[in-house]
């Protein structure tokens, strides 16, 4: 069976996710059971669910519904007329039992199925990836098992920062752009009309014991929707934030805390405590809440809950009008700040959503967009890696620490050698051979051997060679065109021994246009590729 890889891209807040949904179960055949995989929330999970519902299929949500699904598949209990939608979060535990799942296939239980696999933000597991950034968690592997096993038919790699894809081996069969809709607002436009009249000073007072005047005024204006505060990661800095909130706001308001802290109560009214400390709560509950209230203010403070796929907006209403406070450390890879201010982006009535920040962090949103924007820019078929790597050697100054899954790619820079595994125009030629028997190797130093080197030039019709046997990496430098040292440096043909077997290098150019792109052979597989435009590649 054949694999079919789909990269689907799409704008932030813009209905990807939708999209994707509609795509696969408008499509789905009785015998496929299609699979999404969500981002690590069980928020995530329950709005794709909700749009699954819509059509008519059988779901299956969660670690505990899946195990009942194994044993439905085992105990062949599957309508062969039905269509079956798998639905989880990328957890291990979840994503061990679809292995399970899938696993069955190819056994007695489920011969006749097959699978479609959907992942949600899957640039952040680096699928496809040989060079991973510290040592793969338990997740990323999985999912690479996952879309590999010979049962799985169609895998969809979703998300609207695509840099780890980008720099991924995957070859796509398609790669498709989510559509937006006509009154989409992005994160270029949110970050181009930002307020930077915060100070590092104004965002460090928000959970500290004094808030300065300029967070008093903001906690204090006559805003009324909702407000989106991301300043701090701490769950400690999040309480604190909510009472200052609380003990500041002159106006009717509620609070809704979003993070793990089951001590404290997730929601507050007025400075109480509302429902119970177990209680999750999300935006829309606490909307819902404001409205049945005739309260005009809700304050949400988030971090980790509020990247990616969580929406903060909604549809329609006091509550479609969205503002954010966001902070973030200059080391916080562009991923994770476009997807933060992102939830800005969407579908806004009337009016662009607000952004407030300072000017330091508002330099690091620019570098952040600059780059999404150039990505999002390019014209070629990038569906080969090889492709996208020639796309990005030359895609221009890429701060490639900022990214979070590079698989081994490292800068270049213009007017200056890189090595790469994918080279653009090369002007070597790669030969080996052996030595005929006759010609004596006893030295290889052709210097002294000039039967040995004349056999070379004659065989390869040059008149320089060099024996780069030791320090290869080094002596095949001689091989560049355009040395102007004042004495002879270019060699024509560079020679590995091994015993009477060899390898060589031809490169017949003394001089070579540096006004546009070569490659030269390396002995090891990998070539010396000269660089016109900054960029990156492996």
């Amino acid at each position: 069976m054949s694999k079919k890889r789909i990269m689907i891209n799409g704008a932030m807040q813009s209905g990807k996710t939708e999209y994707t949904v509609r795509t696969a179960l408008e499509n789905q055949e009785p015998k496929t059971i299609e699979v999404f995989i969500h981002y690590s929330t069980n928020d995530s999970m329950d709005s794709t669910n909700d749009k699954i519902k819509k059509y008519d299929v059988e779901l299956f949500s969660g670690l505990e519904s899946l195990k009942r699904f194994h044993l439905r598949l085992t105990r062949k209990g599957l309508d062969s007329k039905r269509k079956y939608v798998l639905s989880l979060i990328a957890h291990h535990s979840s994503m061990e039992e679809l292995k399970k799942i899938i696993t069955a296939y190819n056994t007695k239980y489920g011969s006749e199925y097959r699978f479609n696999i959907s992942i949600d933000e899957d640039d952040t597991l680096a699928l496809d990836h040989t060079v991973k950034k510290g040592k793969p968690v338990q997740k990323q592997r999985l999912a690479q098992s996952l879309i590999e096993m010979p049962s799985v038919e169609v895998v969809r790699n979703i998300t609207a920062t695509p840099f780890a894809e980008h720099l991924s081996e995957t070859d796509f069969d398609e790669i498709v752009d989510a559509p937006v809709g006509d009154t989409y607002v992005g994160v270029e436009t949110i970050v181009e009309n930002a307020d930077d009249s915060f100070t590092e000073e104004d965002m460090a007072s928000f959970s500290g014991l004094e808030p300065t005047q300029r967070v008093l005024d903001f906690i204090q204006d006559d805003f009324e929707g909702a407000t989106l505060i991301q300043v701090s990661k701490n769950k400690k800095d999040h309480a604190i934030i909510a009472k200052n909130i609380m003990y500041n706001c002159n106006q009717s308001h509620i609070v809704i805390i979003m993070n793990s802290d089951k001590a404290s109560y997730g929601c507050y009214v007025d400075g109480k405590g509302y429902g119970t400390k177990s209680q999750t709560w999300n935006p829309f509950l606490g909307y819902e809440l404001a409205e049945e209230l005739g309260i005009k203010k809700v304050f949400i403070v988030a971090y980790f809950l509020s990247d990616r796929t969580n929406t903060f907006r909604a549809r329609k209403g006091r509550f479609n009008r969205l503002r954010s406070l966001f902070h973030c450390s200059p080391k916080a890879t562009h991923e994770t700040k476009l997807q933060r201010v992102a939830r800005n982006s969407g579908y806004p009535i009337g009016h662009i959503p607000q952004l407030y920040t300072t000017p330091e962090t508002l330099d690091y949103l620019y570098e952040s967009v600059d780059l999404y924007s150039r990505v999002r820019s390019i014209q070629e078929d990038v569906r080969t890696a090889a492709a996208r790597e020639r796309a990005w050697s030359r895609i221009g100054n890429v701060n490639i620490n900022l990214i979070k899954h590079t698989n081994g790619y490292a800068n270049t820079y213009a007017q200056s050698y890189s090595i790469t595994s994918n080279p653009f125009n090369t002007i070597t030629e790669m030969d080996e051979g052996v030595i005929p028997d006759e010609i004596d190797i006893s030295s290889t130093d052709l210097l002294t051997n000039t039967r040995l080197a004349g056999w070379f030039r004659e065989t390869y019709k040059v008149n320089t060679v060099l024996n780069v046997t030791k320090d290869t990496k080094k002596r095949m430098q001689l091989l560049r065109p355009n040395q102007n040292t004042g004495q002879q440096s270019h060699r024509e043909l560079a020679i590995l021994f091994d015993g009477r077997n060899y390898k060589v290098v031809k490169q017949e150019h003394e001089y070579y246009t540096t006004k546009k792109p070569f490659a030269l052979h390396n002995m090891d597989g990998t070539y010396w590729q000269w660089n016109v435009e900054n960029g990156v590649t492996r």
